[in-house]
């Protein structure tokens, strides 16, 4: 019976941490769809920032942009995160 006891609690354990995890993934896939790539001149209009701020942040690897052939896309989360700090 000692044993039995045992399995449940475990199993009991196991299926806490499986919703845990089941509302953590659903957290990352909520802030995915909501998160957009943005060119450079529309980083700069949507944030009111210059040029220079944004070169900045590019070469102090504040942000990194993904390379779409020439052209640097920035992925707007990424943008908030740096301007709150």
């Amino acid at each position: 019976m000692q044993v039995n006891f045992k399995i449940i609690e475990i199993l009991s354990k196991i299926n806490t941490n499986l919703e845990l995890i089941l509302i953590h993934l659903t957290q990352i896939d909520d802030e995915k769809e909501e998160d957009v790539w943005m060119d450079a001149y529309e980083v700069m209009q949507l944030f009111n920032i210059h040029r220079s701020t944004l070169y900045r942040w590019k070469i102090e690897k504040i942000l990194q942009p993904r390379k779409l052939g020439k052209k640097d896309l920035y992925l707007k989360s990424e943008i908030e995160k740096a301007i709150r700090g």
